[in-house]
């Protein structure tokens, strides 16, 4: 967990969905922000479908808040 990230995040000025999937992936990142959740682990984390994940994952993406590399059927 990131402690650092996280804080960071609470201060971003964006909408509360994209920013609650923003806090679980600084939850679990690493110091150098990194991590590799699925999206279902997500989901269960944010009380979100799978959908509304992806969804604000793109959105996060579109905004240049974070990056992915997405690996299909890992």
């Amino acid at each position: 967990m990131s402690l650092d990230l996280m804080k960071r995040v609470w201060l971003l000025d964006i909408p509360s969905t994209p920013k609650i999937v923003l806090l679980s992936l600084a939850d679990q990142a690493n110091e150098t922000g990194v991590c590799w959740p699925s999206q279902p682990q997500i989901a269960r984390r944010c009380s979100l479908s799978e959908r509304a994940i992806r969804d604000q994952l793109c959105w996060l993406e579109e905004a240049r808040v974070i990056r992915r590399h997405v690996r299909a059927g890992v």
